[in-house]
């Protein structure tokens, strides 16, 4: 996986070098924040159950 992890307010997860302008689920403008790297980690095992 290359770039980051963010959330957006709504719950949206979205990967890459920055964040997307717009949630493509809630529609919201800079909604996003990055996830530290521990969050990843668990939201990956989750995923991959």
């Amino acid at each position: 996986m290359t770039g980051f992890m963010w959330q957006c307010e709504c719950g949206q997860i979205e990967y890459g070098e920055i964040p997307p302008e717009e949630c493509s689920k809630c529609h919201k403008i800079n909604s996003f924040t990055k996830l530290p790297e521990e969050i990843i980690g668990e939201r990956e095992k989750e995923i991959t159950k």
